[in-house]
Parts: structure tokens; C-alpha cells; sequence
């Protein structure tokens, strides 16, 4: 995996802004690498950095409405990359890829790096789709994902809440943000709000028409971060269909453990992991280019904001 990186000594964050528009349409309205920008002079507090260089690369940067990742929101369209354990790998993937829309352009500001690890491993979704056995691609391209999730009325269980996700206490504002993302939902009797999606494994780059390995079926798997003995557990504790998410193929059957396993070894392996610095910047296309988060020690703030060109 190639990433560009550039020193940025003597860019602010409007400068830096700047840089990715220029590469962005230079590539014809994509980028071909992940960009990096090493040492930019930030001006003002943290949450200010990615909101000005956000206007110098001219991004119409969006909420995180829907997504299914804890994180906190810092200012309008900027949040902290993942709270996720920091004992714990983030798989690679495309940011809301189990979204109808997802957006074009991420871009990560490092304020405070780990002591160790805790890189932003970065990995090209066309490399991945031709290292894969084509058994799983194909099975992924024909059958698609369906992407389940319950979303709680309360905090008494792990997960998001439906309020969290959608960012309103309103059964009818959530009700059209899942419209507009053809989202199947049904309330239970406790308020708990249960949604499927059904999503294809792979899409096309909505610029060269290439084909991208285009899932988070990896991540949304319970088998791939709860030992067995841990479900049972949770089952007893919480009752045996209160997962907070779960994946099959689009026909409900299940995908082979190992198949999953492949995918997220496979995609670690061709990733690059550029260590982080106090002030640098990731441009990334969130089509082509997946992301995740390795295990780390100390503390770690990373920003992100993300959205469409």
C-alpha cells in the first residue's frame, strides 16, 4: 500500500486544506494514495484544526448519523476517530459502508499520539478484492450482506442507543433518517428499535468504475471480537437476541468463520501503518481506501471529519 506523504513544515491547516483539493482534482476528483502531512502548523484549540482545513480543501463535511462506531462529537462535523478499547484491533473498512451514501473524503488530525502503536492501519480496497480467494469474492459479489443491529431505548445495555445513532430523541426524525437510508426497522415493545440493512459486498468506484471489496462484514460479526463462552454470557444476561449487531449474506445464511478471518488477516497484512506525530494530517478516499485502528498504550487523540467534495 503507497501513501504519499508530504512535509507540511510550513502549511497551516488552511494550507494543508488546500493540498488535498489540489490533489483531489488533479486525480480526477479522487485520490490514488491516502495522503499524509507530516508537521502541519495547526492554529487555535484542537477542535478548530479540521473545521479550517476542511474549508481550505472545500469539503462539505457531514454528521455521523447512522454510524454504528462509538466516538465522541467535538465540534459541527468533528469527532474523535474511535473509542473503541484500546486493547482492541479496528478491522479495516470504508467508513459507513453498510450506508446507502457513504462519504467521499476522510481526513484524521493527530493531537496527541499513543506511546505505542495505536497507528491508523491504511489498506487499498482494490489490492484486497484481488488478494482474496475468488470463492469469497464471489460469494460476496452474488449474495451480498445483510447487516443487522439492535439499537437500545435505554443505556442498561452495551451498544448504542437509537438516540445516540440518530442523534434525536424523536421516533419520527428517526424514522426519516431511515428512509432516506432504505433502512427496514421495527420498534419493540420496550422502545428498542431493531434495523436491517441489506447492502451489496462490493461496489464500484464511483469514479474509474473499478470494483472495491466493499463491506464491514468482518467487523460486524460477534463471533470475530466474543468468545463463545462470552455470547452465552451475554445471552444469559441480556436474553438471546439482544446482539447489539450481527451480519449473513443477503439470503440470511450465515458466512463461514474462516472466510471472515481471511478477510480482516488479509487486509492487516497488506496495510500500511505510518506512525503518528504530534500535527499529522490522513487524507484518505473513503472508496478506495479502507482504515482501521491497531491496539496501543497511552494516551491517543486522534480527530476526524469526513464528507463529500
Amino acid at each position: 500500500m503507497r501513501i504519499d506523504v508530504v512535509d507540511g513544515t510550513r502549511l497551516s491547516d488552511r494550507d494543508a486544506g488546500a493540498l488535498v483539493r489540489d490533489r483531489w482534482t488533479q486525480e480526477g476528483n479522487r485520490l490514488r494514495s491516502p495522503v499524509l502531512i507530516r508537521n502541519v502548523k495547526h492554529l487555535g484549540e484542537p477542535e478548530t484544526w479540521l473545521e479550517t482545513l476542511s474549508q481550505g480543501a472545500g469539503l462539505e463535511a457531514m454528521e455521523y448519523i447512522g454510524g454504528n462506531s462509538p466516538r465522541k462529537k467535538l465540534a459541527d462535523a468533528v469527532y474523535t476517530s474511535t473509542e473503541y478499547p484500546n486493547r482492541q484491533t479496528l478491522s479495516l473498512h470504508q467508513e459507513l459502508s453498510y450506508e446507502v451514501k457513504v462519504p467521499q473524503l476522510l481526513v484524521f488530525v493527530c493531537v496527541d499520539p499513543p506511546s505505542t502503536g495505536g497507528e491508523t492501519p491504511l489498506c487499498d480496497a482494490s489490492e484486497l478484492l484481488e488478494a482474496l480467494p475468488r470463492r469469497i469474492v464471489s460469494d460476496f459479489a452474488s449474495r451480498g450482506v445483510r447487516y443487522s443491529q439492535l439499537l437500545p431505548h435505554d443505556g442498561r445495555r452495551p451498544g448504542k442507543t437509537w438516540m445516540e445513532q440518530y442523534q434525536t430523541d424523536s421516533r419520527a426524525e428517526c424514522e426519516a433518517h431511515l428512509a432516506k437510508r432504505k433502512v427496514s426497522f421495527l420498534w419493540e415493545e420496550n422502545g428498542d428499535l431493531r434495523i436491517i440493512r441489506h447492502r451489496p459486498g462490493l461496489r464500484a468506484h464511483r469514479e474509474t468504475g473499478s470494483a472495491l471489496w466493499f463491506n464491514q462484514a468482518d467487523q460486524w460479526d460477534p463471533r470475530m471480537s466474543m468468545s463463545e463462552r462470552e455470547r452465552n454470557v451475554f445471552e444469559r444476561m441480556f436474553g438471546p437476541n439482544a446482539i447489539p449487531h450481527s451480519v449473513s449474506y443477503g439470503d440470511g445464511e450465515e458466512i463461514e468463520l474462516h472466510d471472515l478471518r481471511q478477510v480482516r488477516d488479509l487486509a492487516l497484512n497488506l496495510a500500511a501503518k505510518p506512525k503518528w506525530a504530534r500535527g499529522d494530517v490522513i487524507a484518505l478516499d473513503n472508496q478506495q481506501h479502507m482504515h482501521g485502528r491497531m491496539p496501543f498504550e497511552g494516551n491517543r487523540r486522534i480527530l476526524v471529519t469526513m464528507g463529500d467534495m
